[in-house]
C-alpha cells in the first residue's frame, strides 16, 4: 500500500514555516497510521507545531497517483532546506519522550535499554520566516528528529 504524507509544521526554535511532502509504502492502514503517529510525535518531541499532516491512499488510484507525483515534483522544485531523519528501533518506545531519554528509563528499570540505528534521511523542505515569509536557506536552517519505530524482540 502506497501513501502520501503532507506535513506542514512551525518550527518555534526558528520561528520557521516548514512544509514536506513524501510518500511512503506500508503492508496496512494500520501500519500507515502508526508510521504517521511516530513521525507526528518526533517533531512534537522537536518543538515543532503541528498545523496539519494529512496522509492518503494513493495506489487505488491511477489518476490521484499521477497528480501526487506532479505535486512531489512540484514541491521538489520549491525546496530550499532540509531536515535530517534518523530512525532507531527499540523495545516499546515512549513517543513522548527522546532516545536517551527512553533509553536511560529502560536501563534504570532494569529492561532492555538499547536501540538499533536505522537509516538517517535528508527530507527536502520549503521553509519560510514565520514573520517575514521569505525563505531560509539551508546554510541558515537546521532540523532533525529521531524517528523512534517498535520493535520486536
Amino acid at each position: 500500500m502506497e501513501f502520501a504524507y503532507d506535513v506542514r509544521f512551525l518550527d518555534t526554535h526558528y520561528d520557521a514555516l516548514v512544509h514536506f511532502m513524501s510518500t511512503f509504502i506500508v503492508s496496512n492502514y494500520d501500519d500507515a497510521k502508526k508510521f504517521v503517529e511516530e513521525f507526528n510525535a518526533a517533531l512534537v518531541r522537536r518543538g515543532a507545531t503541528l498545523y496539519i499532516s494529512p496522509y492518503y491512499r494513493i495506489d487505488t488510484d491511477e489518476e490521484l497517483k499521477k497528480k501526487t507525483y506532479a505535486m512531489l515534483d512540484f514541491m521538489k522544485g520549491r525546496t530550499n532546506a532540509t531536515i535530517t531523519v534518523e530512525q532507531f528501533f527499540m523495545q516499546t518506545p515512549d513517543q513522548d519522550r527522546s532516545l536517551s531519554e527512553n533509553m536511560t528509563d529502560k536501563f534504570l528499570a532494569g529492561e532492555e535499554s538499547s536501540a538499533l540505528i536505522g537509516d538517517k534521511f535528508r527530507v527536502p523542505v520549503r521553509v519560510l520566516d514565520n514573520e517575514t515569509r521569505e525563505p531560509i536557506t539551508a546554510d541558515q536552517y537546521f532540523f532533525s528528529i529521531e524517528h523512534l519505530i517498535p520493535r520486536n524482540k
